[in-house]
């Protein structure tokens, strides 16, 4: 590194000195951004509605969805819309697989993949 980047570093540098004290500081009462509650409210929803015990088998998002659909066995797709364009990839999957694909009110998700119980099989 030459004299000049070092210098221009350490003045970057300097601004921000201490302010982790300040981020902590007004970070002190937050615990979980707002997306974050609203997912754990869909997952508490999904759980609720369809008499899930374990929330360990519901799996939400696309790229999670996309993991059921492949290397689970699913029991349900849920989506936020049927014609969802960013879904077509997972309403595809699901048909090839036989797997029942319904709507459902998500908040900050839009879609989750519901594993099959096997003790309920």
């Amino acid at each position: 590194m030459s004299m000049n980047q070092t210098t221009t570093l350490d003045t970057i540098s300097a601004c921000f000195k201490n302010e982790y004290q300040n981020i902590d500081e007004s970070m002190k009462d937050w615990t979980e951004d707002i997306i974050t509650k609203v997912g754990n409210c869909d997952v508490k929803n999904i759980k609720q509605k369809y008499d899930i015990e374990d929330v360990n088998f519901i799996k939400p998002g696309v790229g999670e969805t996309t993991r059921v659909l492949l290397r689970r066995i699913p029991y349900k797709i849920l989506v936020d819309d049927l014609n969802n364009q960013k879904l077509k990839h997972i309403l595809i999957l699901a048909k090839e697989k036989n797997v029942e694909v319904e709507e459902f009110d998500f908040k900050a998700y839009s879609c989750c993949g519901i594993i099959k119980n096997m003790k309920d099989v």
